[in-house]
């Protein structure tokens, strides 16, 4: 998903997502749920993020520079769903292997492992969403440094957000798809809540 949100009017974002229906309905979720009184706009590319890449930058990057924000599911948006409880003990280890994403199975997955297996009553409260992006947030700080915590440890310690490093993230992520043939499942859309305004969780 890219956020696209001006320093000079933040009152403006445009959400750009790659699907039509999944990733749209996450990103209405969200802003409902957390009231982000926005104008905002979310618009389905529908087609994948290198499509994307390969037109954004076509013409140089003259322009672009903080023009916006990439965050990067692995794999995909329906990480959002891929809890069994909320919260979920076995999310900060769940994982998806190479062959379930190259046999098209993995939203089948989610369906069958999410909670209530009905994607429309999943989380449906503020303290629920929460809890997901806290979850996501530290299995992010895992990945980028390899310090395990707890998720109600950033309520109380909110600076431990600064130690997430996404580029390194995806470094990682490339390493174990390559040499261990899996991903972590990991939802990061979800962290422009936290971005736009830590109240909103934290408080």
């Amino acid at each position: 998903m890219v956020n696209l949100m001006s320093k000079v009017v933040k009152k403006n974002i445009l959400v750009l997502v790659e699907g039509a229906k999944t990733d749209v309905k996450v990103m209405e979720k969200l802003f409902n749920i957390y009231q982000i009184d926005a104008k905002y706009k979310i618009v389905s590319y529908c087609t994948n993020i290198y499509t994307l890449y390969q037109e954004m930058f076509r013409d140089g990057i003259d322009g672009l520079e903080d023009m916006g924000k990439l965050y990067l599911n692995y794999p995909m948006i329906e990480a959002f769903y891929h809890l069994s409880s909320i919260p979920d003990d076995e999310y900060f280890s769940r994982k998806v292997k190479l062959k379930e994403l190259q046999d098209k199975k993995y939203k089948f997955c989610v369906q069958q492992e999410s909670m209530g297996n009905d994607y429309r009553k999943f989380a449906v409260s503020k303290d629920l969403c929460n809890i997901i992006i806290l979850q996501n947030l530290t299995k992010a700080i895992f990945l980028a440094t390899g310090k395990s915590i707890k998720w109600k440890d950033i309520v109380v310690n909110a600076n431990l957000i600064e130690l997430i490093d996404s580029n390194f993230i995806l470094e990682r992520q490339l390493f174990h798809l390559k040499n261990d043939k899996f991903i972590y499942v990991l939802c990061t859309c979800v962290f422009y809540i936290i971005e736009y305004n830590p109240n909103l969780l934290l408080s």
